[in-house]
């Protein structure tokens, strides 16, 4: 069962509020969801197991005994969040062992401190607002809509491949159906009310042009 605390554990503090304290501000996040963790004598492995709804270690974590005097092996934590039913989201920082973001699945990530620490703010935001975890936003930050958007956008375009430019749209009741799901995500993610109806009344009635298609959808990228 995943539970409701996001945990981050770095084991340098003054790290954190000097190198990264332009990025955010540790010592004014106030909230029982959010534990930053310095020492494993704070915390123990079920405690983390029993309460964690996302864990953040930085790879520098080392092998010490936890509040009940038990060794707290960051490997076999990690194995057993992954093993969790259902997987507990994990974030894996380090400037040393991770060069580039690699959002291997949305439970899990692995990133460089900086790009960690640079985004974590949304990231922690976000969390409150909406009490999900959402490790694409910590993964592509401020520009994470821009980057949903764009892919969306590939998606759509992809349906207008063997169509010329003034030639209306034509799916079968298969792609129809993934198209207009397709739509509803874009208008999701750019929060462009009535734009997937609109699009829909116009493929039913064979009025669906790509060149019309792209502009509007460039347009509305623009000003996200």
């Amino acid at each position: 069962m995943i539970g409701n605390v996001l945990y981050i554990f770095d084991d340098d503090k003054i790290r954190q509020d000097t190198r990264y304290k332009s990025f955010i501000d540790i010592s004014k996040i106030d909230s029982s969801l959010i534990r930053f963790i310095y020492k494993s004598s704070t915390i123990s492995k079920q405690e983390i197991l029993n309460n964690a709804c996302c864990v953040c270690f930085h790879d520098s974590m080392k092998i010490e005994n936890d509040k009940n005097g038990k060794l707290l092996d960051f490997d076999a934590l990690k194995r057993d969040l992954k093993l969790s039913t259902p997987p507990i989201p994990l974030v894996i920082f380090s400037n040393q062992g991770n060069q580039m973001t690699d959002l291997i699945s949305d439970k899990e990530l692995n990133m460089k401190s900086d790009d960690f620490y640079m985004n974590l703010l949304l990231f922690i935001n976000d969390f409150l607002e909406n009490h999900i975890i959402n490790l694409k936003i910590l993964a592509l930050g401020k520009n994470y809509l821009l980057e949903m958007a764009l892919d969306s956008r590939t998606k759509l375009l992809k349906y207008f491949n063997s169509f010329d430019e003034e030639e209306p749209l034509s799916l079968d009741i298969k792609e129809k159906s993934a198209f207009i799901q397709d739509l509803k995500d874009f208008e999701m993610i750019t929060n462009k009310s009535g734009f997937a109806n609109q699009n829909i009344v116009k493929l039913n009635s064979e009025q669906l042009f790509l060149s019309l298609f792209e502009k509007e959808i460039n347009f509305i990228i623009k000003f996200l």
